[in-house]
């Protein structure tokens, strides 16, 4: 095998990777019913920080079929650190992520989901996985390119 067969193989291999990680990911259509689950980091005993158990909570049933979480990462004025998680009384038709800013910056972010039991933790999605793989091999390409000389 020449070297720029060597160069087309490694290139190819990275653009199909790229390609994986910016494949928008489809919002699936929420269920009739959706479930979700509802606590407050800041009541005494409560089990809501990330992570925590799920087995700890049971979900309740929401009629909005939207669930929020929202994460307090730092003190402000009006806000406390904190997790919530619950039903959100505004429908959303798809998942939306904000920051959530304090007076003088972001303090933390609320996230609303639409699928069964989304609001419980922070699992990588699809696409954040796609995206730490096309790192890696992106880096592991590079470096044995540099390495044996197919520059």
């Amino acid at each position: 095998m020449t070297l720029t067969w060597v160069k087309l193989y490694a290139v190819g291999g990275f653009l199909v990777l790229q390609a994986l990680a910016q494949t928008p990911t489809t919002t699936p259509r929420p269920p009739a019913d959706i479930y979700c689950y509802v606590c407050d980091s800041k009541v005494v005993g409560s089990v809501c920080n990330d992570p925590y158990s799920k087995k700890e909570l049971t979900p309740v049933k929401c009629p909005s079929r939207t669930c929020f979480k929202n994460k307090i990462t730092q003190k402000d004025g009006l806000n406390e650190k904190g997790i919530t998680r619950g039903c959100s009384l505004t429908p959303f038709y798809k998942a939306i992520c904000e920051n959530k800013m304090g007076t003088s910056s972001e303090i933390g972010s609320t996230c609303h989901c639409i699928t069964d039991r989304c609001n419980a933790g922070g699992i990588p999605s699809l696409n954040t996985l796609a995206k730490i793989t096309t790192f890696t091999m992106t880096v592991i390409m590079f470096l044995s390119i540099s390495t044996f000389g197919f520059v």
